[in-house]
C-alpha cells in the first residue's frame, strides 16, 4: 500500500490551538507583511502539510477574483 494509499484510509482529527499556539499565530499575522510568507510561517506553525488562504472581501473585484493563497506544489 501506498503512503498516499494509506493516508486516504486515516482519521483527520483538529482540535483547537492552546493559547501560547493562538497568540503566536496572530503575532505571525501581525508582523509579517507579505501574505505569502504569513501562509508559510502559520503552516509551520501548526504542523500541517498545506494551507489555503482564501478572501473574498480583497482585489478588484472579489466575487470574480478572489484572493486565494496556498502551500499546495502546482501541477
Amino acid at each position: 500500500m501506498s503512503d498516499a494509499d494509506a493516508k486516504l484510509g486515516a482519521t483527520i482529527t483538529a482540535s483547537p490551538p492552546d493559547e501560547h499556539t493562538l497568540a503566536e499565530a496572530f503575532s505571525i499575522i501581525e508582523s509579517v507583511p507579505e501574505i505569502a510568507v504569513v501562509i508559510e510561517k502559520l503552516r509551520d506553525l501548526l504542523t500541517v502539510d498545506h494551507l489555503v488562504y482564501h478572501s473574498s472581501k480583497l482585489g478588484a473585484s472579489p466575487s470574480v477574483d478572489p484572493y486565494i493563497r496556498l502551500t499546495y506544489p502546482a501541477s
